[in-house]
């Protein structure tokens, strides 16, 4: 399993018996535990049955948060049958603080993360779901605003 997600816990069991602590409460829906896992993805190959595939994106720039707002309702929205998982972590204009984001189905959620210190103030996102398209995903986000790719 390691092959589909490095960054996942592997919790041994006999015959499915193991503690619901170590698997529920293992703070995986946290911000902070959200902003240390927002990682490059694309590498990571399903197996073939699977059509469930991640996309990665890295921008530079700093988003406009009602601009990124309306762009997630509305790309959520339109790709609501294939999209399953959103996480990342934002820069916004103006702002002094990392913006953890995480959606489940059509439903999104920010929260805020941990200030920008001397690092690049780079957006991270991931999208796991089905029949994505990477460039259409750049493309849609560049119509808000003219980002870069991060080389």
């Amino acid at each position: 399993m390691q092959s589909i997600n490095p960054l996942a816990n592997i919790e041994q069991c006999t015959f499915g018996n193991t503690s619901y602590k170590a698997l529920l409460h293992n703070n995986a829906h946290h911000p902070k535990e959200i902003e240390k896992t927002v990682t490059d993805f694309s590498s990571i190959a399903f197996a073939p049955k699977h059509s469930i595939q991640p996309v990665s994106i890295v921008l530079e720039k700093d988003f406009d948060m009602e601009k990124i707002s309306k762009w997630l309702e509305a790309f959520l929205n339109d790709n609501s049958k294939n999209i399953l998982r959103i996480k990342g972590v934002l820069s916004i204009n103006g702002m002094k603080h990392k913006i953890i984001l995480q959606s489940v189905g059509n439903q999104f959620q920010v929260y805020q993360g941990a200030e920008w210190d001397d690092e690049a103030r780079i957006n991270r996102l991931v999208f796991i779901g089905t029949g994505l398209d990477k460039n259409e995903i750049l493309n849609t986000l560049n119509t808000i605003s003219p980002l870069l790719p991060k080389q």
